[in-house]
């Protein structure tokens, strides 16, 4: 297994997985075919939970995503449960620069049992 990198776009956002356990999504997401974006990262996020490092810190840095990406980022969020289910230890940060995106990152944690890290970044 490779690390995985996807350089970010004004549509998309930058993905940068590493097999050491660091996994980052960052910038925007409004994709309208998000599904195919998304195909790659999913299924290498599948491939890494069976064998995951010893611990995996997981970097959402996320300004916004659109409701076609939403639906694969919560699937990536799902296996980061599965993982933890598996008694790997996960760390979540999410990092938000409007409340809506806090309440957000709270629901989700509170959905998949996996305290996140919240951390408020500028707008600007």
């Amino acid at each position: 297994m490779e690390d995985l990198f996807i350089k970010g776009t004004n549509r998309s956002p930058t993905i940068d997985f590493k097999v050491s356990g660091e996994l980052t999504l960052k910038g925007v997401s409004i994709l309208e075919n998000a599904h195919d974006f998304y195909k790659k990262p999913v299924e290498w996020m599948r491939e890494y939970i069976l064998n995951p490092a010893k611990k995996t810190v997981v970097n959402f840095m996320l300004d916004f995503f659109n409701t076609s990406s939403q639906v694969h980022i919560y699937e990536m969020i799902s296996l980061i449960s599965d993982l933890k289910g598996l008694g790997y230890p996960v760390e979540v940060n999410w990092f938000y620069s409007d409340e809506d995106f806090r309440e957000l990152g709270e629901d989700l944690s509170q959905f998949i049992g996996i305290n996140f890290n919240f951390f408020q970044i500028s707008s600007d």
